[in-house]
């Protein structure tokens, strides 16, 4: 894929999926603000969308978990794998 694309569609995923997650905070919480750090792949570099800032001052240790080390990817691989559709099925109510 065209590396101009590539960048535009993880662009909008990051836009919209930040919106999703601070609209449905939101509905629960009151007024949210999120920050949200992510890869679009298993070997993709680390991306950050924070547009207000929250995540100021915790760059050292950000760096020490999605920098410094891969540990994080290895546990978002393995929870990826096991999806919610291999869950069984409770019971219904009756």
């Amino acid at each position: 894929m065209n590396a101009y694309i590539y960048n535009k569609i993880s662009k909008l995923f990051a836009y919209h999926y930040h919106e999703g997650l601070k609209e449905g905070l939101s509905q629960f919480s009151g007024e949210s603000r999120v920050a949200l750090i992510f890869a679009t792949s298993k070997d993709a570099p680390v991306h950050i969308c924070d547009p207000q800032n929250l995540l100021h001052g915790h760059e050292p240790k950000l760096k020490e978990i999605y920098i410094d080390s891969d540990h994080w990817r290895k546990n978002a691989i393995y929870a990826c794998q096991q999806s919610i559709l291999d869950q069984p099925l409770s019971e219904p109510y009756s």
